[in-house]
């Protein structure tokens, strides 16, 4: 129950609205609480259901693309640190 009452507060409860309004308007006074509350939940439903038309239903994210893996790059041999001297071609004579 909403308010924690029990079975005692509730017969109270009873009689004091059967002494308030008379035991002719008591079902009157259902009758029109009960539309009431239906009119409650219906008015809660519809605005409820076009609530939930306007929004757009949440969409399934795409997962991000990962790029692909590259290929090493091709490793070049450094140049040597000492210059290579030019050798001068002999005819295999001496000099003259």
């Amino acid at each position: 129950m909403p308010f924690n009452l029990g079975p005692g507060e509730l017969i109270l409860l009873a009689i004091v609205a059967l002494l308030l309004f008379g035991p002719q308007k008591l079902p009157e006074l259902g009758r029109s609480l009960g539309k009431t509350l239906g009119a409650l939940k219906k008015a809660y439903r519809e605005a409820n259901l076009e609530e939930s038309l306007e929004t757009p239903p949440p969409s399934v994210p795409t997962p991000i693309a990962k790029p692909l893996p590259q290929p090493a790059p091709e490793v070049t041999p450094a140049p040597p640190d000492t210059p290579q001297l030019e050798k001068k071609a002999s005819s295999g004579r001496g000099q003259t």
